[in-house]
Parts: structure tokens; sequence; C-alpha cells
């Protein structure tokens, strides 16, 4: 996306996104993080919402989860800049 272009749509439900979850508490952000991952229409995006999912089953010692949401990871696609 070229500097100055308005953001599309689908950037604008990715960034709304990793924003708003942070606010919610731990069980609520984990169920809009799971349904964001199924809604989100690029797969860049997606990579993206599933490394904060792995990162929180981390953090709460579910590591079998963890190591599920990486095992969709495709490495060959470019993650998107997100600031």
């Amino acid at each position: 996306m070229p500097a100055g272009a308005p953001f599309t749509e689908n950037e604008r439900l990715f960034h709304l996104t990793l924003l708003l979850a942070p606010q919610l508490e731990p069980r609520q952000q984990r169920a809009f993080l799971e349904s964001a991952v199924e809604v989100m229409p690029t797969m860049r995006h997606r990579q993206v919402v599933r490394c904060v999912l792995a990162e929180q089953a981390v953090l709460s010692g579910e590591l079998d989860a963890a190591d599920q949401w990486l095992s969709a990871f495709d490495e060959t696609i470019p993650a998107p800049k997100t600031c």
C-alpha cells in the first residue's frame, strides 16, 4: 500500500482487531481472535492473529494449543506491516 493511501476494508478490520483485542477480558479476547481468524479475508492477516493466539496460549501455559495455532502458519506469506 503506497504511503498516504487510504486503508482498505481488510486493513481496517485487521488493525481494529489488534487494537480492540487487548481491551477485552482474556476469555473474551480469545473468542474474539478465534472468530477473527475465521473471517479475515487475507491469509497474511490471519497468520498474525494466529501468532497472537499462540503467544497467549504460551503465556497461559497451553503449549499444545500454541502448537496448533502455529501449525497452520505458512512461512512463505509475508507479514503485514502493523504500524
